[in-house]
């Protein structure tokens, strides 16, 4: 049930900022997907594919070594 929260919210998030593609929120939203997907339904898979997403938005959003940017790596690389 929760992965149909955060696809819902993510879905309104993506038309709210239809104009900001990569904008935090959504990023936030698809990261917290892919932690579901992972902890909650042993998807490593998927949950792998969202956090690659949200850190390649993270990278479009922060230029050079940013702290979210470094954190979204560290997610990832947790996750291989």
């Amino acid at each position: 049930k929760a992965v149909s929260h955060y696809q819902r919210a993510l879905a309104i998030y993506e038309q709210v900022y239809h104009e900001i593609p990569n904008h935090p929120e959504i990023a936030s939203t698809v990261n917290n997907l892919g932690i579901v997907y992972e902890q909650d339904l042993g998807d490593y898979s998927k949950a792998l594919q969202c956090y690659e997403q949200a850190l390649t938005m993270r990278q479009a959003l922060h230029e050079g070594n940013h702290p979210e940017v470094a954190q979204a790596l560290r997610t990832v690389g947790g996750s291989l």
